[in-house]
């Protein structure tokens, strides 16, 4: 249902050759960026879509690493079928600066570039023990130790405890609202949650405030008053924002400029994927 920009819209016009057929960059390879290339590439324009990374695929990419979250895997899978049976040209380990743009002149660019880790303003939170979550599920060897603070028990950060658990390390979860989980809409993804996380010794603190990060762990206010909890690494879990730095750095780079998924507005898969098509639909 989230990757099917169609699903409940089957009355919607079938996509029409364009009237004018243009060179199209689309930059970032997520559910936004693979739905914006296709659909511009099935109305026949010339699409080539650039992925800094190895992998399609995006932030889903790094959510289907927990094994809890083994069911969305097939996603990048078909993300790939789909664009081999495209006329869209892939390019992987594609970092696009504006110069390359310059090079390229394409006549519409698509900037899907995706949203960075929320860091929040914490003292301390500029110490080498504190990485984001989105980061460590791509790259678990950013962990040090054995001990893990996760920061944020949102989906994120509580499928990355259980990503982490599932290596053998020790992960606390703190959390400042009164539940984990609280902007989950599925009920049952959220209760499903809470004996995965018993089953894998992952113990979780919520209306619990982080006050200090430091070389032993974290220090947090909660109900039962101030403490700390030991950490050898410290994981940043508390939402994304818009990468608009670099969007606004590429867009000056072309007159026909579209910017889609989380580097405009951070939502979930079906939210990228329907804003995608649809501008794919308006090249």
């Amino acid at each position: 249902c989230s990757v099917n920009p169609y699903l409940i819209r089957e009355a919607q016009e079938p996509l029409q050759p364009a009237a004018t057929k243009k060179k199209v960059m689309v930059v970032g390879g997520g559910p936004a960026g693979v739905s914006a290339a296709l659909a511009a590439s099935g109305r026949g324009h010339d699409v080539t879509l650039y992925e800094k990374t190895s992998q399609l695929g995006g932030m889903v990419y790094n959510g289907s690493r927990p094994n809890c979250k083994e069911d969305v895997r097939p996603l990048v899978e078909y993300y790939e079928k789909m664009l081999d049976r495209s006329d869209v040209a892939v390019k992987l380990n594609a970092e696009v600066a504006p110069e390359i743009v310059r090079r390229e002149a394409p006549d519409a660019l698509v900037l899907a570039v995706g949203g960075k880790s929320n860091m929040p303003m914490i003292n301390g939170i500029e110490s080498s023990q504190v990485v984001a979550a989105v980061d460590v599920l791509r790259q678990p060897e950013l962990v040090n130790g054995q001990a893990v603070v996760i920061i944020g028990g949102g989906d994120v950060g509580c499928e990355t405890a259980c990503f982490l658990a599932d290596r053998g390390l020790k992960v606390t979860i703190v959390e400042i609202l009164p539940e984990l989980m609280m902007e989950q809409e599925i009920r049952n993804v959220k209760m499903l949650m809470y004996p995965l996380l018993k089953e894998k010794g992952i113990e979780y603190y919520t209306n619990t405030t982080t006050e200090l990060i430091h070389d032993l762990g974290i220090d947090v206010d909660g109900p039962q008053g101030r403490w700390s909890i030991p950490a050898d690494t410290v994981v940043i879990a508390t939402g994304i924002k818009p990468r608009t730095v670099l969007a606004e750095r590429l867009r000056l780079e072309a007159s026909e400029i579209y910017i889609v998924g989380d580097c405009d507005e951070p939502g979930r898969i079906v939210d990228a994927t329907h804003n995608g098509d649809e501008v794919g639909r308006r090249i």
